[in-house]
């Protein structure tokens, strides 16, 4: 049986590369330090406002810290 040394992207810690596909289960946290990768203070994530359009939501510690559309994203 093969054995997987390494398995691309499958299960992103710290990275949003280009051609990934972002739901709003996937939320991306940042490190406490460059040195420290315990959970820091900001995360990333999708979500969604009441007309159903889509955003961008950059959070730290879970207030929202900036908010944007990104069409064709």
């Amino acid at each position: 049986m093969p054995t997987s040394l390494w398995e691309s992207c499958k299960n992103p810690t710290d990275t949003f590369l280009s051609g990934m596909k972002m739901d709003e289960n996937l939320i991306l946290t940042s490190w406490q330090a460059d040195d420290d990768p315990q959970r820091g203070p900001y995360t990333f994530k999708l979500d969604q406002d009441q007309q159903g359009e889509d955003h961008y939501v950059v959070s730290k510690k879970s207030l929202p810290h900036g908010k944007n559309q990104m069409p064709g994203w």
